[in-house]
């Protein structure tokens, strides 16, 4: 696959749509010098986002995207159901905060066609114009309103899964009980995901001593919680005891995005 940015000089950036990830079946640019990014795919469970991370920590560092995401509709999933929507959105949310900043793709029709085959024939069991219709579409752009909330500052974003805990609640093939995680090197931005059934969580890597501002993002609706949402008192050893998810107590009955900032300012 090429894919590409315009014309001269931002140049040609080319990828391969591989078999889990690019990095591990050619290698990182040293070895396969033609490769300008690097894409994960083909894997539609929550267990490879990881390998976004992997990729995320070679030097020289190149743009990575999930390229062959869960698309609506497969995993035996009805298209344009509920739980089809949520296996999407975790596919998104996940794969961008693992690592995956150079964009995400969308995909449905599971394997009757529909976006992915540009399926528009009278025959076709899901055609590109009910696929477009489903809700797992329109949520798209909550994943836009939520990483770009901050501004270019996701540009400074890098993966800190491993400083949520519990981060891997549920079973790896599937799209429940797992979060993810990133932040900026200062410690003043943190971006969350929580998949349904995730427990409560602590975050560890915060400024000890620090007051920070717990903001509840909804990725079903795009809406966030209230601006006055009260600071959360970081423990001395730089932890803090994350909130109860909203109004649904210590177990999260649907997904949730948070983000989490200094409450006076960067």
């Amino acid at each position: 696959m090429v894919e590409e940015y315009g014309p001269p000089p931002f140049g040609t950036l080319a990828g391969t749509n591989p078999s889990g990830s690019s990095l591990r079946n050619w290698g990182h640019v040293d070895k396969a010098l033609w490769l300008g990014f690097h894409q994960i795919g083909n894997l539609r469970t929550h267990d490879s986002f990881a390998l976004l991370t992997e990729i995320f920590k070679t030097e020289p560092p190149v743009p990575a995207i999930n390229g062959e995401p869960y698309y609506d509709g497969m995993e035996n999933l009805a298209g344009g159901s509920d739980d089809a929507a949520f296996y999407c959105r975790s596919a998104m949310y996940g794969s961008v905060l693992s690592g995956g900043l150079g964009g995400h793709i969308y995909g449905a029709g599971g394997w009757d066609g529909g976006i992915w085959s540009g399926e528009v024939e009278e025959a076709s069991k899901c055609p590109m114009w009910k696929a477009f219709q489903w809700p797992s579409a329109d949520q798209m752009r909550h994943l836009k309103a939520f990483i770009l909330s901050e501004g270019r500052r996701y540009q400074d974003l890098m993966p800190c899964t491993d400083q949520i805990s519990p981060n891997q609640a549920g079973n790896a093939k599937g799209a429940a009980g797992w979060a993810y995680g990133a932040r900026t090197a200062e410690r003043d931005l943190f971006m969350l995901y929580f998949e349904k059934d995730c427990p409560q969580a602590t975050l560890s890597g915060v400024q000890p001593g620090g007051k920070y501002l717990v903001r509840w993002f909804n990725p079903r609706t795009g809406r966030w919680s209230d601006a006055d949402t009260q600071p959360a008192l970081v423990a001395s050893s730089g932890q803090i005891p994350l909130p109860p998810f909203p109004g649904e107590g210590t177990t999260s009955k649907n997904d949730w995005a948070m983000k989490i900032t200094p409450a006076n300012g960067r």
